[in-house]
């Protein structure tokens, strides 16, 4: 397994066919997960809207954003269906998982400019800053927070900006610190 994959094994199951009224049941599968940019374009074309709108998908969303984040095959949508709340909440996990040691601050709280209000977000987005900053292709298929903490890194390398002040890199330190004190449970 790749370490940007996401193993589940979804158990059999059975529905009622309300089209065929009749009871159908999906069989037990192992899942391979890939939460990267190449499953977010299938997604976007799909349903025509930005997957980087909310921050959470509905259960509706996420089993269907499953579908294309399957790497080990094209299984029936019954499998889909099948997966548990539980098992939807681990996968919103795994999709949540920074998936780096790399740690950054929000820099636009400190004096960077943040994105422009009403601009949407799509997977087109990020392959035009891929293009800009040099970053192969390959990386679509890296799991999406790797890939968005690399972009990150080498915008604020390339346009490093005007140097912080002093108060505003003093906060920063201050919320990393509150921020991994929490992190770590640590007390002092």
């Amino acid at each position: 397994m790749n370490i940007d994959e996401y193993e589940i094994v979804v158990a059999e199951n059975e529905f009622y066919d309300e089209v065929h009224e009749r009871f159908v049941s999906s069989d037990p599968c192992k899942l391979v997960l890939r939460h990267c940019l190449r499953s977010v374009v299938e997604w976007e074309c799909k349903t025509k809207k930005s997957f980087f709108i909310s921050d959470r998908l509905t259960h509706e969303d996420l089993r269907l954003y499953m579908k294309y984040m399957t790497v080990n095959g094209d299984f029936d949508w019954l499998v889909y269906e099948a997966v548990t709340a539980d098992q939807l909440n681990e996968v919103s996990k795994y999709m949540d998982d920074p998936m780096t040691a790399s740690t950054y601050t929000d820099l636009s709280k400190y004096g960077r400019k943040a994105m422009p209000r009403g601009k949407i977000v799509t997977a087109e987005s990020f392959y035009s800053a891929m293009v800009s900053l040099g970053i192969p292709f390959e990386c679509d298929e890296w799991h999406l927070n790797r890939l968005v903490a690399l972009i990150r890194f080498c915008d604020v390398q390339n346009n490093p900006g005007k140097k912080m002040a002093q108060g505003d890199l003093l906060r920063a330190y201050a919320d990393i610190g509150k921020s991994n004190k929490a992190r770590f449970n640590k007390r002092r």
